[in-house]
């Protein structure tokens, strides 16, 4: 494979539509699949090919990309009878970017390489700004020497590139992250409640937490917008526009969660 590669790209949802429309930026030929054909229409745009089933996708590709919702959607995408694996060339190599348990990505692998396929499980860190502009964390499990074939494609997609180990090593660093963010976000929001109801002003307590060691990512990232227009008088405030309390969002965001994962 050159430099410019012909990818397929199967999901075009929030995540998969950015990291498509970068990899086309950055100069690769696309082949798109999604169950909504007004997403594939809109890459003919930028000179992507559309395909009629990730079957049809995989045979017209050297390389496949992924960014599905759940694990049912990944073992239909690669395993189902119009699956990708029905339709890969010898030697495809295969990265699935969605985040699901780690037996699903292995399921995946072990039939993939059954049929003489590479298959990577690559989730990643960050959010649609971060896929927009190439500066994603991606977290990989699988062959070394598949991850070292797709680097140069995924470099055009990330900042940071970790090799985490054999299938299935990429999804279970990407879920232990996930629990350590929701778990920071759930006590510096438990926390910072706390402050404002002993009588800190939001914006006060925010500016001098962001400089202590009880600062982190997400803190400085979520919280910015959270402490304007704060009071002692309760712990409610706006957040992203919206009036709301942290319990009432945190039970929101884990039934989201629980039901799709991140």
């Amino acid at each position: 494979m050159g430099d410019r590669r012909r990818i397929g790209f199967v999901g075009l949802g929030v995540m998969g539509s950015r990291m498509a429309g970068t990899l086309a930026r950055a100069g690769h030929a696309l082949i798109v699949f999604d169950v909504d054909r007004a997403r594939m229409k809109a890459f003919e745009a930028v000179g992507a090919v559309p395909a009629e089933s990730p079957r049809d996708l995989a045979g017209k590709s050297e390389m496949v990309c992924s960014s599905l919702p759940t694990p049912t959607t990944v073992r239909s995408v690669y395993l189902g009878p119009d699956g990708l694996l029905e339709g890969a060339r010898p030697g495809t190599i295969l990265v699935d970017m969605s985040t699901v348990d780690p037996e699903t990505s292995r399921e995946v692998s072990r039939a993939a390489a059954g049929r003489g396929f590479q298959y990577l499980d690559a989730p990643v860190s960050g959010g649609f700004r971060e896929a927009e502009s190439g500066s994603l964390v991606f977290i990989v499990g699988g062959e070394r020497s598949a991850f070292d074939e797709v680097r140069e494609v995924l470099a055009a997609l990330g900042s940071t590139i970790h090799h985490a180990g054999p299938s299935g090593a990429g999804n279970i660093v990407k879920l232990v992250n996930n629990v350590m963010s929701m778990g920071n976000v759930l006590i510096a929001a438990e926390a910072f409640v706390l402050g404002v109801k002993a009588g800190m002003d939001g914006q006060t307590l925010f500016e001098i937490l962001r400089t202590s060691a009880a600062r982190s990512y997400h803190f400085e990232r979520r919280f910015r917008t959270s402490s304007r227009g704060t009071s002692p008088r309760g712990s409610r405030w706006t957040w992203r526009g919206r009036t709301s309390d942290w319990r009432s969002r945190w039970r929101r965001c884990t039934r989201y969660r629980s039901r799709r994962p991140a």
